[in-house]
């Protein structure tokens, strides 16, 4: 494309219409332009396209999403000027401008306080706000960590420390037989403890242990 313009005037225009397909070409039938034919330029031409262009975008509309555009909740600085930048494309402004429109928005929309604080105090440039931004979501950031860790360690703390404690004697099992008792024995008719008594008060403990 660069190499049209060191083609002379005519030649370039010619050229440049030839490319066009019909509907763009009845575009250009339809424009007013203040040269006449004999002095009409490529540029001419392009400025006149450009203007269509964004005369159909909606310039206006545009300029609306990229003036009320703000930081959204738990959305990156990152994320958020990547997309200001998508939409200053569409706004049409004076390139000189972006920066310092750029720099604005940034100052307006950016969502913690603190940080619109301190861009409001400086001498801001567009690479200052950029840079403080970043900082203060780092710096949050790790805050946010150095919080999180108390609160974890106290979780880890509160946990029941029971699984491994000795039984104490109050919580050891206890036996549910009666001593054995004396019975008058029908061979000998003395009262003493029975043998069957014995035997059986002795299984019941054993299988508590």
């Amino acid at each position: 494309m660069l190499a049209i313009y060191t083609l002379p005037r005519d030649v370039q225009v010619a050229l440049f219409l030839h490319c066009l397909d019909d509907d763009a070409l009845k575009t250009y039938n339809g424009f007013s332009f203040e040269q006449p034919d004999s002095q009409r330029t490529l540029s001419d031409i392009i400025t006149k396209f450009d203007a269509f262009a964004m005369g159909e975008m909606n310039v206006t509309y545009e300029r609306y999403l990229f003036n009320s555009r703000l930081q959204r909740e738990r959305e990156s600085f990152e994320i958020f000027y990547s997309d200001l930048r998508r939409l200053v494309k569409s706004c049409n402004y004076c390139e000189r401008c972006l920066d310092s429109l750029l720099r604005d928005r940034i100052v307006l929309g950016v969502r913690d306080k603190d940080t619109q604080r301190d861009l409001l105090s400086r001498d801001l440039t567009l690479a200052k706000a950029i840079d403080v931004c970043k900082v203060a979501e780092n710096a949050d950031r790790h805050r946010q960590k150095i919080n999180m860790a108390p609160e974890a360690s106290a979780a880890v703390n509160a946990l029941p420390k029971q699984r491994n404690r000795p039984l104490s004697s109050s919580t050891r099992p206890q036996s549910s037989s009666k001593p054995p008792q004396a019975a008058k024995c029908k061979f000998c008719g003395r009262q003493h403890l029975m043998l069957k008594s014995v035997l059986r008060t002795a299984r019941n403990a054993a299988s508590l242990w």
